[in-house]
This record gives structure tokens, C-alpha cells and sequence, in this order.
């Protein structure tokens, strides 16, 4: 696992899901570390918390992605009844017959 920092952020670049004490983590996060409760030099085990992610931008951005997906749903709602409309001049166009 390798940490960069800069400016109070960390990166958290993990091994592909290997064994032994160089692997079995994944992913890459950007983000403040809250808190790191384990001692250094110590053993640690599978499944142990190594250190925690601030989560409040996670938060953000999940919370404006379902924001996004509600006002897309209602432009589809509104597309749709659009094309209804469409469908139905367009019936009626075609419908009539047409006088010279």
C-alpha cells in the first residue's frame, strides 16, 4: 500500500488482492485521513481498520448524483409526455385527408 500526501489529503494506492503482508487490499481513494487507529510497527490483522476517510465528500457527491438522477427523471417524465403530444398531431396529420 502506498500513502502520498499533499496539502493534509492522502492517497491510498493498494495491491491487487494478493496475500502476506504486501496485499489483500484494493482501490484508490483521495481523501483527509480522520483517524488512524492503529499503533505503528504493530501487527495488524484481515479486516483490521487501518485508518479512516473523512466521508463528508463521498457524502456530497452521492447526495448531488441522486439529485441529478431526480431532475433527470423528471425531464424524462416530461419527454415522454412530449413525445405523447407528438404522436398524437402526428396521427392527426396523417389522419385528415388532405383537400387541394
Amino acid at each position: 500500500m502506498t500513502l502520498l500526501s499533499c496539502g493534509g489529503d492522502v492517497s491510498v494506492f493498494t495491491g491487487g488482492g494478493g496475500t502476506g503482508a504486501a496485499g489483500g487490499t484494493t482501490g484508490k481513494v483521495t481523501g483527509r485521513v480522520t483517524e488512524v487507529p492503529v499503533e505503528p510497527n504493530r501487527l495488524v490483522k484481515k479486516g483490521q481498520v487501518l485508518f479512516k476517510i473523512d466521508p463528508v465528500p463521498f457524502e456530497l457527491k452521492v447526495k448531488a448524483a441522486q439529485a441529478n438522477v431526480e431532475q433527470l427523471r423528471a425531464k424524462l417524465i416530461g419527454s415522454r409526455a412530449n413525445q405523447r403530444t407528438y404522436e398524437e398531431q402526428l396521427k392527426e396529420i396523417t389522419s385528415t385527408p388532405r383537400t387541394a
